[in-house]
């Protein structure tokens, strides 16, 4: 991307002190030296002595130095680590607020910036406030005019997309911790256009596997499906916050219109399905699983269910190929539009069981005696018959064997063993089929 056209979609550190705090409350610029036109990314609250290792780059970085503390002999050397360690982070520009009753930090700070300025170390735009500034109202002032932006391109064919990454990196400090209350995490989330409200829903989409993609196909896919899913909110008249939990997952997280009658996963997901079969994108969408989190009260809560989601997600990617083994499975979900963990069962857990020489322990130890290699039968037996709800009735209609058959069955599956088929036996039977199944192991 050349700088001109970067210019048309990414805000610089010139901008952003046109926002409503900046030009509102008095600051001073202590490196007048610095380039105010590097592209800020998104803006960031962080008050550690070394941020760099939560720090990617072309941050604005808000703090008020809480760790340097008045009483500390060392603040001119700290201060001095401290600056290189945030350089380190290439970030566009570092904002402080020092209130007037902490006058020794000001005044070390005042000389560590002036020192490294003459010696030519400091090019960082370093601006200063000496009187209270609300950091969350930067926050969301940036994440409007970033709203803005987006909204003004003439084009479409720029792959960088500062509202979707700016909600990824909300996103991802939620799931990761770093956002641990709910009133900023709303606030920032306003700001990026989704409102407050008393629910919440949360959904997670996947490519699937078996479609390879290159990282240049890949990256059309993912900028096609993310503008459907923006026309799906507009359709389902819902505001949508759009990024990505990790490098495979992208996240969708919104409030249901309170009048509502339908499922709103469910309206969503048809709505984001319906968009990307009629109006296909330059770009090959590929097949795509969507799961959702159980609905919530608050959005920071919504967000963590994306990694219940997501979740799910790497559940059917072992599972999905062998779902023959399972009839029905996917009924719900193909109805729904959408899997949640209840469709898993007991294979939600079961996929995430590892290491791959225990499966073996296991499924050996329970099935061995039974030789279903010789007796594939058996198979479907224990199947049936592991079903809490059945009759024995039921059982022998299900497997198309009269009743008499059926406990003859059993019995052979009792002298195989060893000893009678009471509950537990038969639910370590079942679960050992369910891992063959899923792991590998002869089909039935």
């Amino acid at each position: 991307m050349m700088p001109s056209e970067a210019k048309t979609t990414q805000l610089q550190v010139l901008d952003l002190l046109e926002l409503p705090t900046f030009l509102e409350t008095p600051w001073e610029l202590l490196t007048p030296q610095a380039d105010l036109s590097r592209f800020v990314r998104w803006v960031h609250t962080i008050d550690v002595p070394r941020p760099s290792a939560l720090l990617k780059g072309q941050e604005f970085v808000l703090t008020t130095l809480t760790p340097f503390t008045e009483t500390r002999e060392d603040l001119a050397e700290s201060l001095t680590l401290y600056l290189d360690d945030v350089n380190s982070a290439q970030i566009s520009a570092l904002a402080i607020e020092i209130l007037p009753e902490r006058p020794r930090l000001l005044e070390a700070l005042r000389a560590v910036v002036a020192q490294r300025c003459a010696e030519g170390r400091e090019t960082l735009p370093i601006v200063l406030f000496s009187q209270q500034v609300r950091f969350v109202e930067i926050t969301e002032h940036f994440h409007r005019l970033l709203i803005a932006r987006q909204a003004d391109r003439e084009s479409d064919s720029e792959p960088y997309d500062p509202l979707f990454e700016v909600s990824s990196h909300l996103i991802r400090d939620i799931v990761g911790g770093s956002l641990t209350t709910n009133d900023e995490a709303s606030a920032r989330a306003r700001a990026l256009g989704v409102p407050s409200a008393s629910r919440f829903r949360s959904l997670c989409l996947r490519f699937l596997p078996s479609t390879p993609l290159s990282s240049t196909g890949r990256a059309h896919a993912e900028k096609a499906v993310i503008a459907a899913a923006r026309r799906a909110a507009s359709r389902c008249h819902v505001s949508a916050l759009i990024g990505a939990t990790s490098s495979r997952d992208i996240s969708i997280v919104f409030a249901p219109p309170e009048s509502a009658k339908q499922d709103a996963a469910t309206a969503f997901s048809l709505a984001l399905r319906t968009e990307v079969s009629e109006r296909r994108e330059p770009a090959f969408i590929p097949p795509f699983l969507l799961s959702a989190g159980q609905p919530c009260s608050t959005f920071i809560s919504a967000v963590s269910e994306l990694k219940s989601a997501g979740h799910v997600l790497s559940s059917l990617e072992a599972v999905l190929p062998r779902a023959d083994r399972f009839p029905g499975f996917a009924d719900a979900a193909d109805q729904r539009g959408y899997w949640k963990a209840h469709d898993l069962g007991a294979l939600g857990l079961l996929t995430q069981l590892s290491p791959p020489e225990t499966l073996a322990w296991y499924t050996s130890a329970q099935l061995g005696p039974l030789n279903l290699a010789a007796a594939p039968e058996l198979r479907p037996l224990i199947h049936a018959l592991a079903s809490p709800t059945k009759t024995k009735a039921e059982v022998a209609a299900e497997l198309g064997i009269s009743r008499p058959t059926l406990y003859a069955h059993i019995q052979r599956l009792e002298r195989l063993l060893g000893h009678t088929l009471d509950d537990h036996t038969l639910l370590a039977l079942h679960l050992a089929l369910l891992i063959q199944d899923i792991h590998g192991g002869p089909a039935a």
